[in-house]
Parts: C-alpha cells; sequence; structure tokens
C-alpha cells in the first residue's frame, strides 16, 4: 500500500470514527489525517470512496451495508 493510499484509508476510518454531528472524536486530529492525505495528492472523492469501501466492510464506524436507516 503506497503512502497515498495508507493515509486515504487513516482518514476514511478517521471520519468515520468521528462520528459526524455526535463528535466523538477530536475534530482536530480528523482533519490533520485528511490533511494528510489531501498532501500526499488525494482527492476528497478518493476519501469519500474508501469511507464507502471501510463502511461496507464494516472496519470502522456507522451502519454496516445491512442497515438502510429507519426503524428497526
Amino acid at each position: 500500500m503506497s503512502q497515498k493510499e495508507e493515509a486515504v484509508r487513516e482518514a476514511a476510518i478517521a471520519v468515520l470514527e468521528h462520528g459526524g454531528p455526535a463528535c466523538l472524536t477530536d475534530p482536530k486530529a480528523v482533519m490533520r489525517t485528511l490533511g494528510r492525505a489531501y498532501d500526499l495528492g488525494a482527492t476528497q472523492d478518493d476519501v469519500i470512496a474508501e469511507m464507502k469501501r471501510v463502511r461496507a466492510a464494516g472496519i470502522a464506524g456507522g451502519p454496516g451495508p445491512a442497515s438502510a436507516g429507519g426503524d428497526a
């Protein structure tokens, strides 16, 4: 895995673990991981695509692919 791919994976996981408005982690740490990925040439689309892969694999934060939201 290249440095860029590794940084994108770390950023995707950091964003998912942050939990959006719930702010479960330090937002500055999330921004640092995103900044590192962008500095290595990643784009927002790269990070979003990796977030989808990570979530589908059940690696970090949020509902897995079986969840479509709504009432359980």
